[in-house]
């Protein structure tokens, strides 16, 4: 957000701190990282990228939320629930 939109990164915490305090959202700490090197580079290319795709197909049920239309795109090969902002 901060590269692409110029948005400054006072207001990028401000929006994560209220997306975080909704009901709903999980925060998880752990990172399994067979499954992260299961997805990256070849099957989703960003690093970053692919710890959020296997947290988020690690918990069922769950969602992911990107305005990267290529992420987007790996996520649904992955058959994996992704919104496009």
């Amino acid at each position: 957000m901060e590269k692409v939109y110029e948005m400054p990164k006072e207001k990028i915490n401000a929006m994560v701190r209220d997306f975080i305090a909704m009901p709903g959202i999980e925060l998880r700490h752990e990172t399994d990282f067979k499954s992260v090197l299961s997805l990256w580079p070849e099957r989703i290319a960003d690093f970053g990228d692919a710890v959020v795709a296997s947290t988020g197909m690690a918990l069922k049920g769950s969602a992911i939320v990107t305005f990267d239309g290529k992420f987007k795109s790996a996520l649904k090969a992955l058959s994996q629930t992704v919104y496009q902002t």
